[in-house]
């Protein structure tokens, strides 16, 4: 190139002097944002994959719970839990004189289905019985006991006779999750 032109236009030479570097600068700082932009992705791509496994398995853990609520054999009404009194004491020794079904108690997010049940049998018997009656049934507890023993002769001689209010909890929310799934 000829020296006269640079002379004869003094923006021609800042162009010159002036652009070269400008381009320079303006590639490292693209680069250098870009440079950031992919060590913060991978950032949160590594704080993710940290906190990933243990969302799965929390998320496993509380699916695997709402199905054992879900189960055909969790007991969902009264009717159902009178018809589980009855079975679980022919499994146990148990005698059942009567299964009287309490007033229910109820609100918008929970129902309880009470039932009061008379028997007798061995005292091993009788918590075999209140062991059953509960064992896979996650709603279900025993919310009264009263045992008496055998002071009247009314009964044989090991026996004692037993008074169990048992409720069932029948949560709104399962209602719902059980119509959708």
């Amino acid at each position: 190139m000829d020296v006269g032109k640079f002379k004869a236009s003094p923006l021609r030479l800042t162009a010159w002097i002036m652009i070269p570097p400008l381009v320079i600068v303006g590639i490292g700082l693209a680069s250098q944002a870009m440079r950031l932009q992919s060590e913060w992705k991978l950032s949160r791509t590594k704080e993710l994959s940290d906190v990933l496994p243990r969302m799965v398995q929390v998320r496993k853990q509380s699916n695997d719970l709402l199905d054992k609520f879900m189960s055909p054999s969790v007991l969902k009404n009264q009717g159902d839990l009178m018809a589980h009194l009855y079975d679980v004491a022919n499994d146990t020794g148990f005698t059942v004189e009567s299964v009287t079904p309490s007033e229910s108690k109820s609100d918008e997010e929970m129902s309880v289905a009470r039932a009061r049940i008379e028997g007798y049998g061995s005292f091993k018997s009788v918590q075999r019985y209140l062991g059953k009656v509960i064992l896979n049934q996650p709603l279900v507890y025993e919310s009264s006991l009263r045992i008496s023993n055998n002071k009247r002769g009314e009964l044989m001689q090991n026996e004692c006779k037993a008074i169990v209010t048992v409720d069932l909890l029948m949560p709104s929310v399962l209602q719902q999750e059980r119509g959708t799934r």
